[in-house]
């Protein structure tokens, strides 16, 4: 299982919106959505720690 496809059940588990986790996590929604959909690869560690 890769990082996007973990994102994206994560954020289903938790029952968020794309656009609340990225205001939560403090980056825009456009990054985020590069991330669930692969069309960027991972994020920097400071981003993936905030998404966590």
């Amino acid at each position: 299982m890769d990082f996007r496809e973990r994102l994206r059940e994560e954020i289903s588990f938790v029952g968020l919106s794309n656009k609340e986790l990225a205001a939560k996590a403090g980056i825009t929604l456009r990054s985020l959505v590069s991330y669930v959909s692969g069309q960027s690869c991972m994020p920097s560690a400071d981003v993936a720690v905030k998404l966590a």
